[in-house]
């Protein structure tokens, strides 16, 4: 019976074309592009769920082998109706479009700096202006 209730609520949902949507890559390995573009093409035209803020709350202690690679966070519509918030953003389902945006997010980022010191970044700024610029990275 708490079956069909499912189904029927999940039926009655609205569907919302999707404009933004957020997705959180596994934790334990890097994702490929090639999955991640499978992932989309996999859901182009097709609608998504979000899960409610509860469930991503408990599913975020557990580490499930059988957790998929790519989780829908939240999926923020191209037309908003009124009464669309982000806390029921779980009630409506969504389309994915070619003209949705696919935000890849991870737990870990890795950032490098690299600073240019070569001929080419004098040859970018005037004479005047280049001894200056070269004056003032030696002094960082």
């Amino acid at each position: 019976m708490a079956v069909n209730e499912t189904e029927a609520a999940e039926n009655s949902m609205e569907i919302l074309e999707a404009r933004f949507i957020h997705l959180l890559m596994k934790k334990e390995y890097r994702i490929s592009r090639s999955i991640r573009m499978q992932w989309f093409l996999e859901h182009l035209n097709k609608t998504i769920t979000v899960p409610h803020l509860v469930d991503l709350s408990a599913a975020s202690g557990t580490q499930d082998e059988l957790e998929p690679e790519l989780k829908v966070l939240s999926v923020i519509p191209h037309e908003q109706p009124p009464e669309w918030k982000p806390e029921s953003s779980h009630m409506y389902k969504y389309l994915v479009t070619a003209h949705s945006t696919i935000i890849f997010l991870t737990h870990n980022y890795c950032i490098v700096y690299c600073l240019d010191m070569s001929p080419s970044l004098s040859a970018v700024v005037s004479a005047v202006k280049c001894k200056f610029m070269l004056q003032r990275l030696m002094l960082l």
